[in-house]
């Protein structure tokens, strides 16, 4: 199943795959999201986009994330690795002039 929404700022695609030997068990559906979204107001803007993949019977749950947020002359960038449920690592770098 492949699912493709987009509104203002905002465009999210979902693919869902289940090739397992029972179709009715979701255990086996292998799921790709990717997700971008941007906002745009008088004081900045902010732009967020991750990629998620997932499939529960084989514990596969990887996300990939980027935010970075801009109000006047600072920003904030953060990068996020999530490599396994519970585990993750981070990087945040903020900026004020």
């Amino acid at each position: 199943m492949l699912c493709l929404q987009r509104s203002h700022g905002h465009i999210d695609c979902t693919v869902e795959i289940n090739a397992g030997p029972n179709l009715k068990d979701l255990r086996n559906k292998l799921t790709i999201q990717l997700v971008f979204k941007f906002r745009r107001n008088v004081e900045g803007y902010k732009f967020n986009t991750f990629l998620a993949i997932t499939k529960p019977l084989s514990e596969i749950n990887i996300t990939l994330s980027f935010l970075y947020h801009l109000v006047g002359p600072a920003y904030k960038a953060e990068a996020r690795i999530q490599y396994a449920t519970g585990k993750d690592y981070g990087f945040t770098h903020l900026c004020r002039n």
